[in-house]
């Protein structure tokens, strides 16, 4: 089986680097592929990185994450005036940021289209 090793994903923030390994590489020297919202393109002769972007705004991750929070101190705040026993928890930024890169990741997919096929 061969792998590939990336420097950080979102679907594993915790571990770095990150261990891909796929079953089947086709005859050219380069593979292209999707993972955790990352799409790489890597040289498979030299084991290098030739080019990578994240398709996940992180910006609009943090602008969600402080949208959340705001709904939570409301949530809170009117717990407090109407169901004092039963009073929500703050979530931490961190959990609710790492849990919305995973969902943003999750539903991405990469299509191969051959471009030598004739028709």
């Amino acid at each position: 089986m061969l792998t590939i090793d990336l420097p950080c994903s979102p679907l594993a923030p915790d571990r770095s680097p990150v261990r891909i390994r796929y079953r089947d590489a086709g005859e050219e020297p380069a593979i292209v592929f999707l993972h955790g919202g990352t799409l790489a393109r890597h040289d498979m002769k030299n084991k290098k990185e030739i080019w990578s972007v994240n398709l996940i705004n992180e910006k609009d991750i943090d602008a969600q994450v402080a949208k959340e929070m705001e709904e939570a101190k409301k949530d809170i705040d009117w717990a407090n005036s109407n169901t004092p026993e039963s009073v929500p928890k703050m979530p931490r930024p961190d959990k609710l940021k790492k849990e919305l890169m995973r969902e943003a990741a999750t539903p991405q997919t990469l299509a191969r289209r051959d471009s030598r096929k004739t028709v």
